[in-house]
């Protein structure tokens, strides 16, 4: 065999081993986790989204036989254990578990050190949240039209109208709602929807824009009453309580979530093994049923990549209606 052939030959060699080689190379998917993974919560321990982090956390770590951490960091609002996330390693070893004051902040703050979009990469929606609007059992209303005429007569009795905080999807709905009914009420924020659900309980407040966790114990007794909710679509956790999109009322659409992010360029692999194993979990009997007796639905019909459109579209939503209500909070 002439030179030339043996070199031809030993070239076609290389190369079908190259393509061979390439063909089995593993992916940064196939060999994660590797290490422990850390789910930052930027709240306070003891809270919904951190009971939501610490359930998904054992349920992950039973499947990948690997220790997946809780990690609380709060302060600012949520943006200190935010922003933490944004400048970690995106190896899909630190993911952010967070609701939708994360999309709402840059709106709400001028002092944002993060991007929602760019600086991260949705993995999963885990759960929704939405606001309802309560009255207090006492309240001489059974619908929201009751509830609007009720104000219009006395306003004196009837005219303030409760949040669970400042800023929060609870204030900005209460006030859409308040000049979409051309109620003229008084706003009182509150620190936090327990405080808000104590209030309304004693009189203090005749209604309030609330969550489900903190309402649920008190309907039976009939000491609370939902009128609406808020949201796209009715909740089975209320079942039969209309939503104020259903009721003739505008932009309620947008709902509240809880949802998994990672740092921007996190591998589309990791991103999707990641991605299918939290819906799997999502899918459980015993995980939904935990979190229906904390007030929340966990979500099993959106997709990784419908989420990630939604985070796009709800930070418009949400910066548009901000700033309708002129509501700034620095």
């Amino acid at each position: 065999m002439n030179l030339k052939r043996l070199c031809q030959r030993l070239m076609a060699a290389g190369l079908w081993l190259g393509v061979a080689a390439s063909a089995g190379a593993a992916t940064p998917a196939d060999t994660f986790p590797n290490r422990p993974i850390s789910i930052v919560v930027p709240y306070p321990a003891g809270g919904t989204t951190d009971a939501l982090a610490r359930l998904l956390g054992n349920k992950l770590s039973e499947v990948w036989k690997e220790t997946v951490l809780v990690e609380n960091r709060p302060g600012a609002s949520g943006m200190i254990g935010t922003t933490y996330v944004a400048r970690a390693k995106p190896d899909g070893h630190t993911w952010l578990l967070t609701v939708t004051l994360f999309i709402q902040a840059p709106a709400l703050y001028k002092s944002v050190q993060y991007d929602p979009i760019k600086d991260f990469v949705p993995l999963a929606m885990l759960a929704r949240a939405t606001p309802s609007f309560v009255v207090g059992g006492d309240v001489p209303a059974n619908s929201v039209q009751e509830y609007v005429e009720l104000v219009k007569k006395d306003p004196a009795k009837y005219g303030a109208l409760g949040n669970y905080g400042t800023g929060s999807m609870s204030h900005i709905y209460a006030s859409l709602l308040d000049r979409q009914a051309g109620l003229g009420v008084a706003h009182v924020p509150y620190k936090g929807a327990a405080q808000l659900t104590t209030d309304i309980l004693g009189g203090q407040v005749a209604a309030g824009m609330g969550d489900v966790n903190s309402v649920l114990p008190h309907l039976k007794s009939g000491r609370l009453k939902v009128l609406a909710m808020t949201g796209a679509t009715p909740t089975s956790l209320l079942p039969g309580v209309p939503t104020l999109t259903s009721l003739g009322y505008k932009d309620f659409e947008a709902t509240g979530w809880l949802g998994l992010f990672a740092p921007a360029g996190t591998p589309p692999e990791i991103v999707a093994k990641v991605s299918q194993e939290v819906a799997g979990i999502l899918q459980r009997e015993d995980v939904r049923e935990t979190l229906r007796g904390v007030g929340i639905e966990a979500e099993q019909n959106t997709s990784q990549p419908e989420f990630a459109a939604m985070v796009s579209r709800d930070a418009g939503t949400w910066a548009k209606l901000i700033k309708d209500a002129n509501i700034q909070l620095d």
